[in-house]
């Protein structure tokens, strides 16, 4: 009786999701009839089908349904329905939303847990075990999930399930690097159940035994599993594993620098990959194809691939974290071999910023605080030896003092020792003054120390707010995009915010690190000739970002024949502070004028704004580290007031000389004058 009511339920549940079900074609006529004919058994069915309809990405189709079946199954309180509904839930959102996804397999176990259901608290545990392997990369978090898994399963001999734990297991154990237990579990699986292990699954594990052999530098036996994999592929016609196999292959070839045999090798896993639309076995075969061509020196070839790896990232596969930091670390490869610096610069910090957020970043105070006891501890031990040689020569005056008084008395007894007296007085002054000197030197250096230390204590002042909250918001920003609470429309309104940002924080870096330099060292120009004109150019170009934010107009008059006999990296950073300081405070649609003026034996150049100009008071400040300070720019654009001290001292250091005037309301001009490349300079 009980039967007979349970399969009028799953009758009833049937005909109310096929009228919608028949609309997408999600349900197959074959399905149909089998329902027909057992009504008990076909709820799992229909489960099967909608998992399914998840591995083909018609997710959103996938989760209406689920929500509809979910309300029927609550409103008839059937408790094994709803806990098999929350784990497709959570599979529809197990590469875009972990948080979510984590979320409803919670739900699932509380209903596995209360009733008993071993079945479906196994495969609760084995998809949250490989939702903290792949989704939160903590492959060790989340092997405990998937072993007791194994132990429901084997206690309650759940046959079914023990294969498919068993293969997680693996993937999560390969993925956390334990390649010997890895190994370990994959034989133990063949010889435990070589009649109900597909030939699909036996694949599998042949190659994952030569992965771990392969990892663990055992080349000769990797090569042989991998070869056990392609012939079983190729006895059953499986072109994908055949791709598979021959790509890792090739990896191994690769390592050993056999680049000849490792290119045929990736070129067969491309084309069968290709042909089975296994788009991530093809993407990395690419990007490693690509790397052996540049290392045989075939550029044209390689740059193909780079061509073919943006087509296969196009294509329907998960290209999440992991493949991105794949792709910038053999890109990073392949620009280190063409010797292209900037890419290579572009790529490192592409690699840092994936890895920063797999392991959620870095904090910044360690550096301060390393930078901050530096700098204390250089001038405290400059301090200390300076006191130490006062207190030295004071003890020598004082004696030197007594001897005098000696010879005083001793001279008014005797005129005879009066003219060494005088001698010994003559002496002392002598030393007074050199005293005097020494104790004017501690005073200026101390003075020194002083501005030094506030311009420290300012520099780290705006360092932790102006520097780290721009970082701050933007890792909040992408916290809040990863958790899925913002879309990427509205993740894209504020990237230009964010852009205008970072290179505010990279010129503040650079100012930063030369004034740091200047600190611990000094700097010294190191001379060369310099074409003025071009030196400009490219700092315009660098900063058209910039201009064009405010619609700025960029007028540049410089002589093109002019050379100067300058540092050119200090020259760069002249030119950048002062066309970005002119930027920063000009109106909308205002205008930049650049002019040059050859002398006998200078050149003058002029940056000119139409800005807000500066008051007397500013104009004051200007160039002095004790009270050097910043003003919002006319878009509120905020600054440390360092780019000018640092001008100020490149262009002494490059023995030249700075002049500016200023008006409020009418804008600056600014003049440097530099030495002008002569022919009989040597480079």
């Amino acid at each position: 009786m009980i039967y007979l009511i349970q399969s009028f339920f799953y009758v009833f549940v049937f005909f109310l999701f096929f009228s919608t079900l028949q609309a997408q074609n999600i349900v197959s006529d074959s399905l149909k009839k089998a329902i027909k004919k057992n009504y008990a058994t076909d709820c799992r069915h229909l489960f099967d089908v909608l998992e399914y309809q998840i591995n083909q990405k018609d997710t959103n189709i996938v989760r209406e349904y689920l929500f509809e079946l979910l309300t029927f199954f609550e409103n008839k309180k059937f408790e094994k329905g709803i806990c098999n509904v929350y784990i497709l839930q959570s599979s529809t959102f197990n590469s875009t939303n972990g948080s979510k996804s984590l979320m409803y397999l919670e739900k699932a176990l509380r209903i596995a847990d209360k009733n008993n259901f071993y079945e479906e608290k196994t495969i609760i545990l084995c998809n949250k075990g490989s939702l903290y392997a792949y989704e939160y990369y903590s492959p060790e978090k989340g092997l405990p999930f998937i072993l007791e898994g194994l132990n429901i399963a084997t206690k309650y001999q759940l046959k079914s399930m023990m294969i498919n734990l068993r293969q997680r297991l693996i993937a999560v154990l390969y993925t956390a690097q334990h390649y010997t237990k890895t190994r370990d579990y994959c034989f133990e699986l063949m010889n435990t159940y070589p009649k109900e292990i597909n030939l699909t699954q036996k694949m599998s594990l042949y190659n994952t035994i030569g992965l771990t052999y392969q990892r663990q530098k055992k080349n000769s036996q990797a090569l042989y599993y991998f070869n056990k994999c392609i012939d079983l592929a190729i006895q059953h016609n499986n072109k994908a594993w055949i791709g598979i196999a021959r790509g890792n292959i090739g990896r191994g070839y690769e390592i050993e620098k056999k680049y000849k045999e490792a290119i045929k090798a990736y070129e067969i896993d491309i084309e069968y990959s290709m042909l089975t639309r296994q788009w991530g076995s093809a993407f990395v075969a690419t990007q490693r194809l690509m790397i052996c061509y540049k290392k045989t020196e075939q550029s044209q070839k390689a740059l193909k691939m780079i061509a073919l790896t943006d087509s296969i990232r196009r294509k329907d596969f998960s290209y999440n974290m992991k493949f991105q930091l794949l792709e910038s670390e053999a890109m990073l490869e392949y620009y280190l071999l063409d010797k292209n610096i900037e890419k290579v610069w572009q790529y490192k910090s592409t690699i840092q910023q994936l890895q920063d957020s797999i392991q959620q970043g870095k904090r910044t105070e360690q550096i301060e605080k390393i930078l901050s006891s530096f700098e204390i501890g250089l001038k405290e031990e400059k301090i200390k030896e300076l006191e130490k040689s006062q207190e030295k020569q004071y003890i020598i005056n004082q004696q030197k003092n007594l001897f005098i008084i000696g010879l005083f008395i001793f001279s008014s007894i005797s005129i005879i020792f009066s003219s060494i007296l005088y001698a010994l007085y003559h002496k002392n002054r002598k030393l007074n003054k050199n005293l005097q000197t020494k104790n004017q030197q501690i005073e200026t250096q101390t003075e020194d120390l002083k501005k030094t230390n506030f311009a420290k204590d300012k520099l780290f002042s705006i360092i932790s707010h102006d520097f780290r909250n721009p970082l701050a918001n933007l890792g909040s920003l992408l916290k809040l995009f990863n958790d899925g609470h913002i879309t990427d429309k509205e993740l894209r309104h504020f990237t230009k915010d964010f852009q205008q940002r970072a290179e505010t924080t990279l010129v503040f870096i650079d100012n930063l690190l030369y004034w740091a330099r200047n600190q611990m060292h000094g700097l010294e120009a190191i001379q060369k000739k310099c074409n003025l004109k071009e030196t400009i150019d490219e700092i315009v170009y660098l900063l058209t970002t910039q201009f064009e934010n405010k619609s700025l107009i960029i007028e540049n008059k410089s002589n093109p024949t002019l050379f100067l006999w300058v540092d050119d990296d200090m020259l760069r950073l002249i030119i950048r502070n002062l066309l970005t300081n002119a930027a920063k405070f000009s109106f909308h649609k205002g205008k930049i004028t650049i002019d040059t003026q050859e002398k006998e034996n200078s050149v003058v150049c002029s940056i000119q704004d139409e800005g807000i100009g500066m008051t007397e008071e500013q104009q004051d400040k200007l160039f002095k580290y004790d009270s050097f300070n910043s003003t919002l720019g006319t878009n509120h654009e905020k600054g440390t007031g360092l780019g000018l001290i640092l001008c100020y001292d490149f262009i002494q250091i490059n023995k030249g000389d700075f002049k500016f005037v200023s008006e409020p309301n009418k804008g600056t001009t600014f003049y440097f004058e530099l030495p002008k490349y002569k022919q009989t300079e040597q480079v």
